[in-house]
């Protein structure tokens, strides 16, 4: 899943949910795309089925994590 940053409009990065498995790569879960430059930036680890991820009206990010119990997580 991909969420676009600051909005779908104008996007500058794109918000990217990584599905890994933690014990077999040490890749982020969320990575932010710079979409001028192709730069990467870890944004939070530690989720293996990440999905959905989703840009806020307010200006967060949301993401999910489907494994097990699933939860939310809101990044500011």
């Amino acid at each position: 899943m991909i969420g676009l940053w600051p909005d779908a409009a104008a996007p500058t990065h794109a918000i990217i949910c990584n599905e890994i498995d933690p014990e077999e790569a040490a890749q982020a879960s969320v990575q932010l795309v710079d979409l001028a430059t192709g730069a990467v930036t870890d944004m939070l680890s530690g989720m293996i089925s990440c999905d959905p991820v989703k840009v806020t009206a307010w200006g967060t990010v949301v993401v999910g994590e489907e494994e097990d119990d699933g939860r939310l997580i809101e990044i500011i």
